[in-house]
């Protein structure tokens, strides 16, 4: 009589073995022909825009005070690599940054899954805690910022805070909803780092949002222009990062899916047998 207890103990470990070859796949669809030519399209219009841009202020058909040209951006981000901003090379900056939107990262994902464990769906003060919550949503992120400075001054503190509070909502709506924190890594990557340039344009001495509301106030529009095109490349970079994190995580969680399903297929039909 064979053995059924060594074929149903196998059957999990294909089902998985399939689950990670279907996950692998999803991963190369992410860089398949027609994303390689999206991207290829994307780039030619960006050139096709900095050209007719560039073409357009020499022409006198813009005023170069107030949209700059690309020349003049390409310069001031020379400038800033090389010689470093008056306010320091432009990699603190950067850091500065990214330092503030990892702190909001942590600290929002940490209090919004601690505030929905003390504070469960169902109950008195978990409503109540929930109905402070949705009053602050829709509360102007200005004001917020503005509060903050006023509380933890113009360090890092205040920054990470504000950026923590904007991760926080959507944190706390996962657990809430019992999602887990993986799925949504990457609007909460996005959240921070908003919320962390946001803060460093009314409250900071540095940071890729401070030397945006420098050269605003300069009228710098070459330096809006440059330190924007900073922002989108460090946006593009964490968001590639935590897209990889996140594929990841849905790599390791498939297997433990699809290995389930067998089983309980198998367990049904067993269960159908034994009712005949």
């Amino acid at each position: 009589m064979p053995d059924r207890t060594d074929a149903s103990s196998a059957r999990p470990s294909a089902a998985g073995r399939i689950g990670v070859a279907r996950a692998g796949r999803r991963s190369l669809s992410l860089i398949g022909p027609k994303r390689l030519l999206a991207c290829a399209i994307t780039l030619a219009l960006a050139v096709l825009f900095a050209f007719g841009w560039e073409l357009a202020s020499r022409r006198g058909w813009v005023d170069p005070f107030f949209v700059s040209r690309p020349s003049a951006l390409a310069y001031q981000l020379f400038d800033w690599w090389h010689g470093g901003t008056s306010n320091g090379p432009l990699a603190v900056h950067v850091g500065v940054t990214l330092a503030e939107a990892a702190l909001g990262v942590a600290a929002g994902s940490i209090l919004g899954a601690a505030c929905a464990f003390l504070f469960r769906a169902g109950t008195l003060r978990g409503d109540v805690f929930a109905l402070f919550v949705w009053l602050l949503r829709p509360a102007p992120v200005v004001a917020l910022a503005a509060a903050l400075a006023l509380g933890l001054g113009f360090g890092i503190a205040a920054r990470a805070a504000f950026a923590a509070i904007l991760v926080f909502l959507v944190a706390f709506a996962d657990a809430r909803a019992s999602r887990p924190a993986f799925e949504t890594l990457r609007w909460r990557c996005g959240l921070a780092l908003a919320g962390a340039v946001l803060g460093e344009c009314f409250v900071a001495r540095s940071g890729i949002g401070f030397l945006i509301a420098r050269a605003a106030r300069q009228f710098n529009a070459g330096g809006v222009y440059a330190a924007l095109v900073v922002l989108v490349a460090i946006g593009v970079v964490v968001d590639l990062l935590a897209g990889a994190l996140e594929r990841a995580w849905r790599r390791r969680a498939a297997p433990i899916e699809d290995g389930a399903r067998p089983l309980d297929n198998e367990q049904s039909t067993a269960s159908g047998r034994s009712n005949r």
